[in-house]
């Protein structure tokens, strides 16, 4: 069932789109970073609070390329990284479900995730969820259970969420007792080290933000507009930009059709937005080397990015 699984879930992702234009933290954090960084240095770099391990290798081997692919590169390995886990999910759920629960629980992983399709930064979600998976498979092949041990620690690695998985791996030692389940918690070690660790030494910052809803019919309303009003502007594309006045010059950071109205343009000076809520950019959305600048400002060492 497997074997031709993977190209479906690869049409499954990649016909949400995404090809031409570059979600903001890709652009404007990870690509940019691997242009103007040493190769090294990316990865030590956390952004919104925590480290996108998988992300940033990524984007080093996307900028070894010319910026204008730097769009769709982005979408296809999504797209295809997100396929894959696919395939790891439904062999999962097959193991434990059935065939049939596996296929569809496979397909509905290779639907992408997060705030727009096939966006490398928003790859923490598929990867978590997939980690989730890998600790309740108990499979037989060598390679699958390699994968079993591997994806939960990427997880860690590039996601505060990937904390989550903590418990349930503990949970999976203390029943099991078995090599394998020693091996997947401790495959969470270096993640969770790196993420809490920065963040309660001073290395990273993450903003605790508003006081949090604790009416659970609330949060549930909250998501599920947030679900709808995510689907409508995947399915339908986002609002073209008013046309520009006669006589007046268009500027040279115009808001892309891919960004909502209700978006703050990306040329006003100001905060940085992360975490996954900020609008799509251009494939190269420049940012200063201080990061605290107009974000328009050009990068050193690349291209003219608006």
């Amino acid at each position: 069932m497997l074997r031709w699984a993977f190209p479906v879930f690869v049409v499954i992702s990649l016909s949400r789109g995404g090809f031409n234009s570059v979600w903001a933290e890709d652009g404007q954090e990870f690509l940019t970073d691997a242009l103007t960084l040493p190769w090294y240095e990316p990865f030590a770099t956390p952004f919104n609070g925590y480290f996108h391990t998988v992300a940033r290798a990524c984007f080093a081997l996307i900028a070894l390329f010319p910026v204008p692919w730097a769009a769709a590169l982005n979408a296809g390995t999504a797209a295809a990284l997100t396929a894959a886990l696919a395939c790891l999910v439904a062999a999962a759920a097959r193991d434990r479900l059935g065939p049939a629960a596996g296929l569809v629980i496979g397909a509905s992983a290779a639907v992408p995730m997060g705030y727009v399709p096939n966006t490398l930064a928003q790859l923490q979600f598929p990867l978590v969820y997939a980690g989730l998976w890998m600790l309740l498979w108990t499979p037989t092949t060598r390679a699958a259970r390699a994968a079993a041990v591997a994806l939960p620690g990427l997880a860690a690695l590039s996601s505060m969420l990937g904390l989550l998985l903590v418990p349930v791996a503990l949970l999976r030692t203390a029943r099991r007792r078995d090599r394998d389940s020693v091996l997947r918690a401790l495959a969470l070690l270096p993640g969770v080290a790196l993420q809490l660790g920065s963040l309660l030494l001073g290395g990273s910052r993450r903003a605790v933000g508003e006081r949090p809803d604790l009416d659970p019919f609330s949060v549930a309303g909250t998501y599920l507009r947030w679900g709808c009003r995510a689907r409508s502007s995947a399915t339908r594309g986002w609002p073209r930009p008013s046309p520009t006045p006669s006589g007046t010059a268009p500027s040279s950071c115009s808001a892309s059709p891919s960004r909502s109205r209700s978006s703050p343009s990306p040329c006003s000076a100001g905060p940085r937005s992360g975490g996954g809520g900020s609008p799509r950019s251009s494939p190269g959305s420049p940012r200063s080397p201080g990061r605290s600048s107009s974000p328009c400002t050009a990068p050193p060492r690349a291209a003219t990015w608006c």
